[in-house]
């Protein structure tokens, strides 16, 4: 029996570290649908520095926690 062809992915560690730190965040992101976890994915991978990553993955885990996602604009 064929699978349809799935996308893996891996979540920044920044991103993961901090879910960790705050359940509620974890919780809503792995309740969302996949194409939104990509999309904050990428919302995190597309960081030109450092600095703007770290910066991008506290708006993610922040909005995540509130269940409001206006960070990927």
């Amino acid at each position: 029996m064929d699978r349809p062809e799935q996308k893996s992915y891996s979540l920044p560690l920044g991103l993961v570290n901090s879910m960790a730190q705050r359940p509620d965040a974890m919780e809503y992101f792995c309740s969302l649908p996949g194409r939104t976890q990509n999309e904050i994915v990428s919302y995190i991978q597309i960081s030109s520095t450092g600095e703007e990553a770290k910066q991008r993955t506290r708006n993610a885990v922040q909005g995540l926690e509130s269940h409001i996602l206006n960070f990927l604009g």
